[in-house]
């Protein structure tokens, strides 16, 4: 651990390190939590068998996963930035 920890502060981090710290990752992380809150209910919406019939008239299939998972990111994305950044909530 403090080898981990003296990596990230020397002056040539390893890659993984570098890796873990470019803004993507760090983009990602600060929506881990948004996306644990979202992706309950948005799953159950398009693919619990007794919402989705009414809504959409059958579960997504298995394809839709990918649009799902953006969507999840798109929210995850907006809730974080007016949600969870915002110093009035």
């Amino acid at each position: 651990l403090t080898a981990m920890h003296r990596d990230a502060l020397s002056s040539e981090p390893s890659a993984i390190t570098r890796f873990f710290g470019c803004k993507t990752m760090a983009t990602l992380g600060s929506i881990a939590f948004p996306m644990f809150i979202v992706h309950g209910p948005l799953g159950q919406i398009f693919y619990k068998k007794a919402i989705a019939k009414k809504l959409w008239g059958k579960p997504m299939p298995h394809a839709f996963f990918p649009f799902y998972l953006a969507i999840c990111l798109g929210i995850s994305h907006l809730v974080n930035e007016h949600f969870v950044k915002n110093k009035k909530v």
